[in-house]
């Protein structure tokens, strides 16, 4: 029997805080998992951990546990509640406070932390990675594991300030760099939002040498707010909004392209509109 191919690795990335990566690194998991995939949510945002809180979970483990030695990465998993058991299976990576500032942690103890976080893909279909408001070593764990990279920003001027930040850490991982998508979250308007994500890549092409795709927009929804606000999942409590079906597309590419491991040359992979 072929051994069976690892799941794809999905960093979601973006230096500016508050364009909803956590929320659409949620999205996308549960969708993933309704359409019968095994997915892995992990809390790679070392500053401020909140993906196992937006599923109502309060772990006792968490990677500050593996960090420290005292378990493996298999030994954290918990599964998230807001899956049927009918449909595929979501599981959680909790973060942890207590890791904060790897940047003054040892290149081995991060080397360590990437280490167990590889084996992950033999686990799942998906894992998504939600990473910090940052551009600095929390990305540079998370990095060398992905796939594919989605770069996340709103269409307004420190949103495009945060994610040229992010592109120039990627830029370091030669292998990505045509494996990167670029969504403008959060948007007013069409018009507004392509201008924005144009901008980004023609910059990212002239100055960094990177070929960033669009793969796409999310136009603001108060559906999105409600939910936040209820402490609920949109994408369960209003399947038809447009935020939603955004994200359904999203997810239908992905399983078009197939949920497989490997850095090959994808450049078709974000070369569509979710937006639409």
């Amino acid at each position: 029997m072929a051994p069976r191919k690892r799941g794809m690795r999905l960093v979601i990335a973006g230096a500016k805080g508050g364009v909803g990566k956590t929320v659409l690194s949620t999205a996308i998991g549960l969708q993933a998992a309704s359409n019968g995939r095994r997915v892995i949510l992990v809390d790679a945002d070392f500053n401020l951990p909140t993906l196992a809180i937006s599923f109502d979970l309060f772990p006792e483990k968490s990677l500050g546990d593996v960090l420290r030695g005292e378990r493996q990465i298999e030994e954290i998993l918990v599964y998230a509640k807001d899956v049927k058991p009918a449909e595929g299976s979501i599981k959680i990576i909790p973060g942890d406070f207590d890791i904060s500032g790897l940047g003054q942690r040892t290149r081995a103890e991060n080397t360590s932390l990437t280490t167990q976080l590889s084996r992950l893909a033999e686990l799942a279909d998906l894992v998504v990675y939600d990473t910090a408001s940052c551009s600095g070593a929390e990305l540079d764990v998370v990095l060398p594991l992905a796939d594919r990279v989605l770069v996340v920003m709103t269409a307004e001027p420190c949103g495009l300030a945060g994610a040229c930040a992010t592109l120039r850490v990627i830029q370091q991982y030669p292998d990505l760099s045509n494996c990167i998508g670029l969504l403008v979250n959060l948007a007013p308007n069409k018009p507004q939002a392509e201008q924005y994500a144009q901008h980004l890549i023609s910059t990212a092409k002239r100055t960094l040498g990177l070929d960033v795709q669009m793969a796409g927009y999310i136009l603001s929804d108060p559906h999105v707010r409600e939910a936040m606000r209820t402490k609920q999942q949109f994408i369960l409590e209003s399947p038809n909004a447009p935020a939603s079906m955004a994200v359904k597309r999203l997810v239908a590419q992905m399983e078009q392209n197939g949920l497989a491991g490997g850095t090959e040359d994808h450049r078709g992979f974000w070369s569509w509109f979710i937006g639409r």
